[in-house]
């Protein structure tokens, strides 16, 4: 078979560069692009693929959504198969893709999310569950890693936003939280900065460039003074770094928060107004999945972050914290991590074939 991968943003493709190193496996000819897609298009469609695996990207912040429409579309057009793999919850229901994906089989995250794919348009039969995002399945293999700083005192990541001023009031209400629950200096901060940020080039490393965003937030606003910023091993996945903290902050539909949920750790996450209006515009509605489950706890100011820390002191609301989350993502069996889901979404391709 002929498979042709593009997305946008960079969480799809992560899981579509699983999905092709397996269809490669199996003797498959793979064509993929880097965005943005704009002439190759007319490659991929040359390549006369069997079927065409997109993601759907966020539409925010310059993030193309309109690009994996119009391939897909245009795919269909020349009776190739379109599968729409959601990265994350609710992936394959952003806002502009409605009424243009009718044709389109879809993966979504989890199961339960089924009806809502229904509502938005696609067929019944098109609605695939095939084990959920490849990658969710790697970041049940993880485990916690050793990071700098004192292993004594309580540690917080902040898995940041692509838009900068929206991460440092993130940043601020974390902080200012922390302050009022452990005191100044008696805590540590990692910051994870969106490896899509706005205003960083490309060609710098994420680690580089948090600790050109935390320079700046020092002088212009003194938020950081006076915290222990740790900066692990730029080779440490953010995933795992988020599992590795005592307190994984995370916002908008981040997956760092969802990893740590998985793990049963403690993730912090940031819903605001404007955080809520974000989601409405990138998801199509303003609940995020994981916090309207309690598989998150939800904070919107210092106060809360602070309330949050005291209440979790108790062994009772970490209990009900872990069963909301084991609810919502209950750890696979070892017969299940042993099959990969690009394997799964491979042999769903072979069987429309």
């Amino acid at each position: 078979m002929k498979l042709a991968l593009y997305s946008h943003d960079v969480g799809p493709r992560s899981n579509l560069a699983m999905i092709g190193t397996a269809a490669r496996g199996r003797g498959w000819e793979v064509m993929s692009h880097d965005p943005p897609l704009g002439d190759q298009l007319e490659a991929l469609l040359a390549f006369g693929p069997d079927a065409v695996i997109t993601g759907l990207s966020s539409g925010i912040s310059g993030s193309r959504v309109d690009e994996e429409i119009a391939l897909g579309q245009r795919a269909l057009r020349q009776s190739a198969l379109w599968l729409i793999v959601a990265d994350t919850h609710y992936a394959g229901l952003r806002p502009p893709a409605r009424g243009h994906v009718s044709g389109a089989y879809v993966a979504p995250a989890t199961r339960a999310e089924i009806p809502e794919y229904e509502v938005f348009g696609y067929p019944r039969g098109s609605i695939q569950y095939l084990g959920g995002p490849p990658m969710w399945q790697i970041f049940w293999t993880y485990a916690p890693v050793r990071l700098p700083g004192n292993p004594h005192l309580p540690s917080f990541y902040i898995g940041c936003a692509k838009d900068p001023a929206l991460t440092d009031r993130f940043i601020e209400t974390i902080v200012f939280g922390a302050e009022r629950a452990f005191g100044a200096g008696n805590f540590d901060i990692i910051l994870g900065i969106h490896p899509s940020e706005d205003g960083k080039p490309r060609e710098v490393p994420k680690q580089e460039w948090a600790k050109i965003r935390a320079a700046k937030l020092a002088e212009q606003s003194g938020i950081l003074d006076g915290v222990s910023l740790l900066w692990p091993d730029p080779a440490v996945e953010s995933a795992r770094i988020a599992i590795s903290t005592t307190y994984a902050c995370s916002t908008g539909g981040g997956t760092d928060g969802i990893v740590a949920a998985m793990h049963r750790r403690i993730p912090l996450f940031w819903e605001t107004d404007e955080v809520r209006q974000r989601n409405l515009r990138q998801l199509g509605r303003e609940e995020w999945l994981p916090a309207e489950a309690g598989a998150l706890v939800k904070i919107a100011t210092g106060d809360d972050v602070a309330r949050a820390i005291a209440r979790l002191q108790n062994r009772h609301e970490l209990i009900r914290l872990a069963a909301h989350q084991g609810e919502l993502y209950p750890r696979p069996s070892e017969e299940e991590l042993a099959w990969p889901v690009a394997e799964q979404i491979l042999d769903f391709l072979e069987e429309r074939r």
